[in-house]
This record gives structure tokens, sequence and C-alpha cells, in this order.
């Protein structure tokens, strides 16, 4: 449980430094990109994963 909620908070404290300086460079399409691309990648790990 620890380990969720460090990785909630982890996002919280990268999401601002790194979304701001891609939407100022390449806009807010980068961004919606960036977030389908890591929402696809954690979609296909958890479908991938073998329950016991």
């Amino acid at each position: 449980m620890v380990w969720w909620s460090q990785i909630g908070i982890l996002g919280y404290l990268i999401a601002p430094l790194l979304g701001g300086p891609l939407a100022d460079a390449y806009g807010y399409t980068a961004v919606a990109g960036v977030v389908a691309v890591t929402a696809a990648v954690a979609v296909s790990a958890l479908a991938g994963r073998k329950r016991a």
C-alpha cells in the first residue's frame, strides 16, 4: 500500500516538471499523446499479469 501511495505522490511531483516544458515546446497535443501512451502501457502491463 505504501508503494502505491508513493507512486501517486511521485506523479504529482513529476508531472508539472515535465508537462509544463513539454506543453511550451510542443503544445498540449504532445502532453495528451504522452498521457495516452502511458495509459496504454499501464493497461497492457496490468492485463498481461497472471492472477494467482
